[in-house]
């Protein structure tokens, strides 16, 4: 009988090892799938710019604009003087 425990012993040791280890795993694939959505919901939010969801977002390349303005305005040989501004 003394054999017959140890063995149940043994049998109730390798169980509770197997389930700390399923319940380990659980854990771990809890913690990614909360980690995936937190991604997600990351990912979601940087794409909105704008105050309208849905709506489409238009690269206007506000840089080149700059420099155009600058060259066409401010430089020593402008494509509009003074005079076409004039009021009439």
């Amino acid at each position: 009988m003394a054999s017959d425990d140890g063995t149940l012993m043994a049998l109730f040791l390798l169980l509770s090892q197997r389930r700390a280890c399923q319940l380990q795993d659980d854990e771990d694939d809890n913690a990614m799938a909360v980690h995936m959505a937190v991604e997600a919901e990351a990912r979601q939010q940087r794409r909105r710019h704008g105050s309208v969801p849905g709506r489409i977002i238009l690269d206007r390349d506000h840089t080149a604009g700059h420099a155009r303005i600058m060259a066409d305005y401010f430089n020593d040989n402008p494509v509009y003087t003074y005079y076409n501004f004039q009021r009439q």
